[in-house]
């Protein structure tokens, strides 16, 4: 359930990040995130960088390999090749790259003690802690793919209400899509503090509105 006060308590806070208006801390355990519940702490975690890097970085490696390799391929036939590779293989590269590039650019999650406010590339919400459940708060390994290593990140999975279909109940925050500046360095540590922040946020959010009925 949308609540107002809510909705625009956890927005302004993102406004403030956006205008270098934003406190950073270090935590390291479960006691921090707690006494920063309890100081009222928003947190503002926002898509992973290094997917700008990537956006960036393959499409020039492109443009400056492909030529050399076409060069040594086709030598003195590769005068006319070369321009046309040179634009056409960072356009090509950068259009591949757009699908994965964009969720993660987009991808944004505000925590405060009354709740968190999510967007995506399509769709955007908020909701108060004691309106969802925390089904899922785990590090979690993806199964190989095809050439594809599995992946070990921290997942959180929330229920939300109102909705009749199961399979579109639950809402995935995976830790490896958001910057997680405010938490000591070491992924293991990362995605444990990703867990822990929204476990902890969660349970004292709900207990803290229960007080206040």
């Amino acid at each position: 359930m949308v609540n107002d006060n809510t909705l625009e308590e956890l927005k302004e806070a993102y406004k403030n990040y956006k205008k270098g208006i934003y406190t950073f801390g270090k935590y390291g355990t479960g006691e921090q995130i707690e006494r920063a519940f309890v100081e009222g702490k928003i947190f503002v975690l926002k898509g992973a960088k290094h997917i700008l890097s990537l956006f960036i970085m393959i499409p020039i490696l492109y443009a400056i390999l492909m030529p050399m390799i076409i060069s040594l391929s086709l030598g003195e036939s590769s005068e006319i090749m070369i321009p046309i590779t040179s634009i056409m293989i960072p356009v090509i590269g950068s259009l591949i790259l757009l699908p994965i590039c964009i969720p993660i650019i987009r991808a944004l999650v505000v925590i405060g003690p009354s709740g968190f406010y999510y967007r995506r590339v399509f769709k955007k919400g908020c909701f108060r802690w004691n309106d969802v459940t925390l089904a899922q708060a785990s590090i979690h390994t993806t199964k190989p793919g095809y050439r594809r290593p599995p992946v070990t990140l921290g997942r959180v999975e929330i229920i939300f209400p109102g909705i009749k279909r199961v399979e579109k109940r639950r809402l995935r925050f995976d830790s490896g899509v958001y910057r997680k500046k405010e938490f000591p360095s070491g992924r293991e540590v990362k995605r444990v503090m990703f867990i822990r922040l929204f476990e902890i946020y969660s349970k004292l959010g709900k207990r803290q509105r229960i007080q206040e009925i």
